[in-house]
């Protein structure tokens, strides 16, 4: 039902499309399903972190000394945005609105 003449969905529409993020609605044209085989695939590709990584990631959140410059470096993040499939996407989308 999703297409040219429904860019959002009737359910979409019924649950709030704003407030309801679009993987949790099936029937959505932008519709993803994460799961762990999949976040294995990537891991293997090296874009997101391990899930050993995230794990150990949580408990620094909750100290008091906790700041999100300690998390990480420039350079690994600049690396990881060159490799990102949805960065190099987004990088493009915007070079070719600031042409038009």
């Amino acid at each position: 039902m999703t297409g040219a003449r429904y860019p959002i969905s009737p359910t979409r529409a019924a649950f709030g499309w704003k407030s309801t993020p679009p993987h949790r609605i099936p029937d959505e044209a932008t519709a993803t399903r994460s799961s762990p085989r999949g976040h294995n695939h990537a891991v293997a590709k090296g874009l997101p972190p391990a899930w050993r990584e995230l794990g150990m990631a949580i408990p620094r959140y909750f100290r008091r000394s906790y700041h999100p410059s300690q998390e990480g470096s420039l350079r690994r993040a600049v690396e990881y945005l060159a490799a990102s499939p949805a960065a190099r996407a987004a990088a493009g989308a915007v070079g070719r609105a600031a042409m038009s």
